[in-house]
């Protein structure tokens, strides 16, 4: 191969996987229907079937890794698959920050039906990476302009402390990320056009303490002349 020329992917070609798309989104969707929440790569191939590798490069392609059991999560199958086919529109997005709250997002389900699926979580912390929460594997840091590149992600959401926010804010927003759901304490400074939704839990709660206090106090009897 001459220097330059383009190399053919590993895997499957897209066009070739395309046709597939449908098989994976129908089975899994009556996987689902069923209560299954995961299925082994060589139960899908059978149930299809297709080949082992076959799937497994697919799987490959399409972001999807096994578990730690080893199993393929069918609601991601079926998300990704319904996704690729244009069958939903939704919003694909990264998830930087793999705290106590970025793992409860990450573990959540319900965003799918609201327009949005996390691609891929990240986090810098060595002990994190390379393990899975709610089916996704913690990626490196290194990796996240490659991965918004790939799957051409616009949204990211932002659960990391106060002191990190800005400057991963500022890597979303060059790598073209357009939309932050920013849950950090921290005001950031965007290029305008970058849209920011801040979630300040803790000064919600502070507000929410507030009004109870008030409302308390409202409930006091009268004082006594």
């Amino acid at each position: 191969m001459e220097p330059g020329e383009n190399r053919e992917p590993q895997g499957p070609s897209p066009r070739s996987m395309r046709g597939r798309l449908a098989l994976y989104y129908r089975h899994n969707e009556r996987l689902l229907g069923e209560g299954r929440q995961e299925i082994a790569p060589q139960d899908l191939a059978a149930g299809l079937g297709l080949d082992e590798q076959v799937v497994a490069a697919d799987m490959k392609r399409l972001g999807i890794e096994p578990g730690p059991s080893g199993a393929l999560a069918t609601q991601k199958i079926k998300a990704v698959a319904e996704h690729q086919l244009g069958l939903r529109p939704v919003n694909t997005a990264v998830l930087v920050g793999m705290g106590r709250l970025g793992a409860a997002i990450a573990s959540y389900e319900g965003f799918g039906a609201h327009g949005m699926r996390i691609m891929a979580v990240f986090d810098d912390d060595p002990a994190k990476i390379g393990r899975f929460q709610g089916g996704h594997k913690v990626l490196p840091l290194e990796q996240l302009e490659d991965v918004i590149n790939i799957f051409e992600i616009r949204l990211a959401v932002l659960t990391v402390p106060a002191e990190a926010a800005q400057a991963i804010a500022t890597r979303l927003a060059r790598a073209g990320v357009a939309a932050i759901w920013n849950f950090a304490p921290v005001r950031l400074d965007l290029p305008e056009g970058v849209v920011v939704r801040n979630e300040h839990i803790t000064a919600g709660l502070a507000q929410l303490c507030s009004d109870l206090r008030e409302a308390n106090l409202r409930r006091l009897p009268p004082e006594e002349d």
